[in-house]
Formats: structure tokens, sequence, C-alpha cells
């Protein structure tokens, strides 16, 4: 591809532009699969071993490799090709999810079988995610970039709605191989997207190869190198990193655990009101996302700030609501505010990273997303056994609001500095 290729389709509506589908057909594909395995891991495990803690295994062993491997990932797509490496992930994932499923459907299935392969599945994931978020500037143009995420979201948005039905569709074929086979066969058809797209339109990677004479670990410690190096000088970069981590930690335990301890206030509660909040949570950010794909044609700080402190008043008018109107008002205030803060922070990352090394900047973000999901998961935890679950939700809201008017603090500080020495420069 080259860049007269992405020029011709600069002004076309980004659904009409030929490599994005390609690419979001492959990306959201392996990610449909995911939502979906994700389930029948947990209902294969359960029923394999009838523990509870060897069951929360499997959801240890799906974030381990990002900690692990998150940053080498975002390295190494600086200077490999992304589509080619992200195909011989899946082609990867593909066959370890083909063996799963064989095993289960002959009952050799093992937990040890399952916790070594999720690891490396997961571990590809660690290399295909920050290769599909980064190779989005390589076959879309800036003024299509806004576009081209709000679509990815609202994908990814309906896979999240879909995966878990999908799943108990699966779960009525009494056989845990199909949550297997169902996830391969993704993964297949992803590798098919995307190497129509790797054959059709060639990526210069010439462009993005630096230190050829370098070894693998060499060009990943220079690739590192290089990266950190310059993030850790842009201000805007550390406080975006700074307030990804920070609005995690409130946010993980009191949306993911909190909303159903708030839904389902004991094991005999209904949980229809809880699976009713989550859809229309997906649908809000659905619509959230056209609407700014529609209303801006680029996204800036002061936009991610105000969508933060959105998020934050949600999050703690959620604890503190108990009717149903005021719950609806909060869902929706969170679904918005989470949709303006990630579609900006994606947008942010893509404008102000190099292409060389927009994967690292990627794969940085995910690994403090993981960080900011496991502290919030533990420290929220043990303090849900003293604190009641409304009072804890509130201070996370708190939490959340905090960073987003830290992070305007901040550009206002930056934006006086600016004009000060502008005007010395004047006057000089």
């Amino acid at each position: 591809m080259t860049e007269d290729v992405v020029k011709a389709t600069a002004s076309e509506p980004i659904l009409r532009h030929r490599p994005f589908r390609l690419l979001a057909t492959g990306a959201l594909l392996s990610g449909f699969g995911d939502q979906v395995a994700s389930v029948g891991y947990l209902i294969v495990a359960y029923g394999l071993t009838g523990s509870k803690s060897e069951t929360t295994l499997m959801v240890v062993i799906q974030v381990l490799p990002y900690l692990l491997f998150g940053l080498l990932g975002g390295a190494v797509s600086s200077f490999l090709p992304r589509v080619r490496l992200m195909v011989s992930v899946d082609v990867a994932r593909f066959i370890l999810q083909l063996l799963l499923g064989v095993l289960a459907l002959t009952g050799l299935l093992s937990l040890p079988i399952m916790l070594v392969s999720i690891f490396l599945i997961e571990t590809g994931g660690c290399f295909f995610n920050p290769c599909s978020r980064a190779a989005l500037v390589d076959f879309v143009p800036q003024e299509r970039l806004i576009s081209a995420n709000a679509a990815l979201s609202i994908g990814q948005n309906i896979s999240r709605l879909l995966g878990p039905l999908a799943a108990a569709a699966i779960t009525l074929l009494g056989s845990g191989a199909v949550f297997f086979f169902v996830d391969a066969l993704t993964y297949l058809l992803s590798v098919a997207a995307l190497l129509i797209l790797y054959r059709s339109y060639p990526v210069r990677v010439d462009l993005r190869i630096e230190h050829r004479e370098e070894g693998l670990f060499s060009r990943t410690w220079t690739a590192l190198r290089e990266f950190y190096g310059s993030a850790l000088r842009d201000p805007v970069l550390v406080i975006l990193f700074a307030t990804t981590f920070v609005t995690v930690l409130f946010n993980t335990w009191s949306w993911n655990v909190g909303l159903f301890f708030k839904m389902a206030p004991d094991p005999d509660s209904g949980k229809l009101p809880y699976t009713l909040t989550l859809s229309l949570f997906a649908l809000i950010s659905i619509l959230a996302s056209i609407g700014i794909s529609r209303l801006f044609q680029q996204l800036t700080l002061p936009f991610y700030a105000t969508g933060v402190v959105l998020w934050g008043l949600g999050l703690a008018w959620l604890g503190l609501s108990d009717d149903l109107i005021a719950l609806v008002a909060a869902v929706c205030a969170i679904a918005v505010g989470l949709t303006m803060a990630s579609q900006s922070r994606v947008y942010l990352l893509q404008s102000r990273v190099s292409a060389v090394h927009v994967g690292q900047a990627f794969s940085a973000s995910a690994v403090l997303l993981y960080f900011g999901d496991t502290a919030s998961l533990s420290g929220f935890g043990v303090a849900s056994e003293s604190v009641g679950t409304g009072t804890l939700m509130v201070w996370s809201g708190f939490g959340v609001v905090a960073a987003g008017v830290i992070c305007a603090v901040f550009l206002s500080v930056r934006r006086r500095r600016d004009a000060t020495a502008s005007s010395s420069s004047k006057e000089l």
C-alpha cells in the first residue's frame, strides 16, 4: 500500500474503505471468538474440576500473559510486518483451539492442558492486539481515524452483547468442545480476511524496519528504548498513561463486581436486572460512538478530561441510586463518559505517537489497564468485606472524577506556561 492509495480513499465513508473493512473483520472476528471462549473456559474448567479456586485460575491465566509480555508485543509491532504477524498469531491460536476441541470431544482434556494452552493463546493476544490497533495508521488516513476507531468500538460492543448470548446457546448443546471449535472457526475466518488484506494492500514495511543488521532481541530493546525515551518526554502522554491507570483502578471493581452486587444483593436475587443494565450500557456506548464519529473531526485532551469527569460522576451517582430512573441515568452517564474517554485516548495515542511506535503505545496502555484491573479487584475486593457496595462505588466515582480534574488542571497549567513562554519570546 502506498500513500496514494490511502489518500484516494480518504473522502469515502470508512465502511467503504476496503482495507479497513478487512482489518476490522479480522480483529472483530478474533474478538468475538474470545468473548465466547472466555465464558466457555470457566464452564469447561468448572465441569472438569468442580473447584471454584481451580476455576479461578482460568481468569488469572488469561491476564498473566499481558502483564508478562504486553510491552514485548508492542515493541515487536514496531519493526515486524503487522498484518503478517497477526496472521501468524491467529493460525497458531486456531491450531491450539482446534486441539482443545478435539481433546474435549474425546474426553482427554485436563485442567493442566487447558491452562498451558490458554496461556499460549493469550500470549498470542499480546502480539495480535497492538498490531491490530497500530495497523490502522497503515491503512486509514489521519482524518478518518475517529470514524475508524468508532466503527471498531461499535463492533466490540456488539461482540460484548452477542458473545455471552452465543455462549448461552452453546451451553444448551451440552458439549464444552463447541466453545473451542467456535473460537477456532473465528480465528480461521480472521486469517482469511487478513490474508486478503496482506496480499492486496502490502504496506511498505521497509519504512518501519530500522537497524536491520541487529538481531531480534537487539531490535526489540532498541524499539523499547526509543519509544519510552520519547514518551516520557511528552507530558500529554505521561498524563494520559497516568489517568488511564487511575481510572481503571477506581472503575474495574465497581463496574464489574460492585454493580453485580448492587443489582443482585443476595444469591437468590434475579440476575435479569444486571444483564439488562449491561445491555443498556452497550447500547448507549454504541450510540455515543456514532455521535462522536459524526460530530468531531479530532479529539483533544480537554475532551478526554471531560469524558473522565462525566464517567466518574455517573459511577458515584450509580452508587447512590436506588430508583430505576436514577440508575438508568447513571448508566447512561457512565457509558457516554467512558466512550468519550476511551475514544479520545485511542485517538491521542494514534496522533501523538509516530506510526513506527504506535503499537507500543497501545501495548503500554494495555499493560496499565491490566495492572489497574488487578489492583482494583484485589484492593476493593478486600475493602468490600467491611465497607458497603454503594459506599465503595461512590468513592470509586470520585476517584475517577479526581483523575479527570487533575488532567484538566495539568492542561490549564500547561496552557498558561505556553502562553507565558510565547509572550516572552515575542518580547525578545
